[in-house]
């Protein structure tokens, strides 16, 4: 397994920010900063996205903005008591 810092150094080294690392692995940037600064050590999925990423064959997930949710005003439900 790579170092932190050599993992840094394939990131930098095509350009990709550390959030784009993030948004691509399913990680936050605070922990590829982390793992860069060799505080601590990736697992072995995390280490195999970092470097399908790098290769090229992952990307960013696009984040949709959550729609709230509607309220449909039309139907009232009404509880009646049965005598």
């Amino acid at each position: 397994m790579l170092s932190g810092s050599k993992l840094q150094y394939l990131r930098r080294l095509k350009g990709f920010t550390q959030v784009y690392m993030a948004e691509s692995i399913g990680i936050s940037e605070r922990w590829v900063g982390k793992i860069e600064n060799e505080g601590e050590r990736p697992s072995q999925e995390v280490y195999d996205k970092w470097l399908l990423t790098i290769y090229g064959k992952l990307k960013p997930v696009k984040k949709e903005k959550s729609e709230s949710p509607k309220l449909d005003c039309e139907k009232k439900t009404t509880n009646k008591k049965k005598k």
